[in-house]
């Protein structure tokens, strides 16, 4: 078998990594086929977060990694005394969850002639971030991706397919992969022409490669069943929303004609507004950005170093209505996990109008009482697929992964189709 199979996989470590025991089941679970989950060598995932203190050159994100790339639990202060749903989650360790979760899929087959799609749990991000701050130098950014490429291409589904049916997931943005020359920022991974024909999920995508989707960060809740996911909804739909919108970011001072400060300038004129300045770190605990939110009606999320931002999704999870100012942040990023109909649950207001005079605030008590309130309660139903259930055994209704994988199945056998016309 190509690269062994799933059963060897299997630690004791943690039980969120153990892999069930499936048989293959009814066609009416697994529609759109089967999938092989390849069992790397562990230098391409376990072996990297290993040595986990060096994972981030200035930060320990050792506490990131327990409970299967969930982080810590937030134990006795979890909202609502959820213990065991709330997790103090890093967005980077996307790749550990989706590989504990592909190991408890329903569909898994250990038969790479029966698979459909084949799994690729490559931790690229976590070992690319290592060497991203610290001036490394080219051959340390590209070296754990060539080694990686150079195995896969003699794994005889590989050559089968030249990767058209192979998928991964990349817990970075896709910029951090596409460096063009020498000199420029971040790995050449995603250039590579062997990555042509990959699926890739990514935090943020290139919205111009059509094999290319973003999935929902990470946020700090998972739910454990349903029941915690159902109050979770009650409660934000019953708090009262003591101002109207609200903005968390950090300026960038060595950009004087940053549009962030244009928003906190905004915000501070505005008797209907709370902003929060992240620059002295106080957002790196989510649980604060996520009280600010609890309190407005909505929350302006323009684009940061990227186009995404964690913020939408802690935005979500309040039940506040997202204010968008690039398309590219949301509308065309999430375009499995987010509704078609944009304006249902969000609202967009032009970066060029606020730059030439446009107040946010304005925009905002424009909006009809009972187009607000149907917009909420479009966000507060929306939750189920914006965030990552503890287990794949948790929900009965699909979770942020169920949707990422069954739009990538989908995708393929749409592909299939149309090749046998």
């Amino acid at each position: 078998m190509e690269g062994g199979s799933r059963q060897d996989t299997a630690r004791e470590e943690e039980a969120v990594m153990k892999p069930l025991a499936h048989q293959e089941t009814a066609s009416s679970e697994c529609m759109y086929g089967y999938i092989y989950l390849y069992n790397l060598p562990d230098i391409f995932n376990r072996g990297i977060h290993a040595n986990c203190s060096t994972l981030h050159p200035w930060t320990d994100v050792c506490p990131t990694l327990e409970n299967g790339g969930l982080g810590q639990s937030l134990g006795e202060s979890s909202p609502l005394g959820q213990v065991g749903s709330w997790y103090a989650s890093n967005p980077f360790m996307a790749e550990m969850v989706f590989h504990n979760r592909m190991l408890q899929h329903n569909c898994l087959t250990d038969n790479p002639d029966a698979a459909s799609a084949f799994y690729l749990p490559f931790y690229a991000g976590l070992g690319l971030g290592r060497h991203l701050y610290a001036g490394s130098s080219i051959e340390s950014r590209d070296g754990l991706s060539n080694h990686f490429v150079g195995w896969l291409m003699d794994q005889p589904a590989w050559k089968r397919s030249s990767g058209s049916d192979h998928f991964l997931m990349i817990g970075r943005n896709t910029w951090d992969f596409r460096r063009s020359q020498d000199e420029g920022w971040g790995s050449g991974f995603l250039n590579k022409p062997e990555m042509q024909n990959v699926t890739k999920l990514l935090l943020e995508r290139n919205p111009w490669d059509g094999k290319e989707m973003a999935v929902p960060c990470l946020t700090n809740f998972h739910p454990q069943n349903d029941a915690d996911l159902a109050a979770w909804q009650d409660h934000i739909r019953g708090l009262q929303r003591n101002r109207l919108f609200s903005f968390a970011a950090m300026p960038k001072d060595r950009f004087p004609d940053d549009f962030r400060r244009i928003l906190f300038k905004q915000c501070e004129q505005s008797g209907q507004c709370q902003s929060l300045d992240c620059s002295n770190g106080i957002c790196n605990d989510n649980q604060k950005t996520l009280g600010l939110f609890m309190d407005s009606v909505f929350c302006l999320q323009p684009r940061g170093d990227s186009f995404t931002r964690r913020s939408i999704f802690d935005c979500l999870l309040a039940g506040t209505i997202p204010v968008f100012f690039w398309h590219r942040s949301a509308y065309k990023q999430f375009e499995w996990h987010l509704p078609a109909d944009h304006d249902s649950y969000s609202v967009f207001i032009s970066r060029y109008d606020v730059r030439n005079g446009t107040k946010v605030e304005d925009v905002l008590n424009a909006i009809a009482p009972e187009k607000v309130q149907s917009m909420r309660e479009a966000v507060i139903q929306l939750l189920p697929k914006m965030v990552y259930a503890v287990s794949g055994l948790s929900l009965k209704q699909k979770d942020a992964f169920d949707v990422a994988i069954e739009g990538v199945m989908r995708s393929f056998k749409g592909s299939m189709v149309s090749l046998q016309r």
